[in-house]
């Protein structure tokens, strides 16, 4: 009995402590922005945005995370593409991130893509229209040009002109060389 009782002081210690320190709180997918013990939200505007694309539609796709002491649950998918499908974006003028966390408990990053439904005729993927510029160079040697890339925390969004995404680790990733 005299263990038992010893054993659950010394977790609650140690539940205290990891909520206090935060230790216990894996972050955001993309480990981007302030964290909160109690409570944080922050909206985050991306970088390579293009303003010349009225912005008539909004997607919203989202990550949410459940951590309790061990064992956590995440689910959704709060890709560029899933943001854009959701908001029926075509063409891509912005795409900005919000976060949300309670108690280090309950935490959900969202992706926002803003554009418009302009549809993309033939040919585009040769002829990209603006902000479509710049080229990624990966550490295994392929190479995406014609893309826009967007750059959060550790992350790397880059985004072909058939409206296609692909989310890449910084460490997979050689170059970026930015267009006009």
């Amino acid at each position: 009995m005299r263990q038992t009782r010893r054993i659950v002081q010394i977790s609650v210690l140690a539940l205290a402590a990891a909520l206090l320190s935060q230790c216990m709180f894996i972050g955001h997918p993309a480990g981007q922005g302030p964290m909160g013990a109690l409570f944080q939200q922050t909206s985050m505007p991306g970088s390579g945005n293009d303003l010349s694309i009225p912005q008539t539609r909004e997607g919203k796709a989202c990550t949410r995370r459940i951590y309790l002491w061990i064992v956590g649950w995440t689910w959704g998918e709060g890709t560029v593409s899933n943001a854009a499908a959701e908001g029926g974006v075509t063409r891509i003028s912005t795409v900005d991130t919000e976060q949300l966390n309670v108690l280090t408990i309950y935490s959900q990053q969202c992706t926002v893509v803003k554009g418009d439904d302009k549809q993309v005729g033939p040919g585009s993927v040769s002829t990209p229209g603006p902000g479509f510029s710049d080229t990624v160079i990966m550490r295994d040697g392929s190479v995406h040009r014609n893309v826009k890339t967007i750059i959060q925390g550790n992350l790397i969004n880059i985004i072909k002109p058939d409206g296609t995404s692909l989310t890449v680790p910084k460490t997979q990733v050689r170059t970026v060389r930015k267009g006009r």
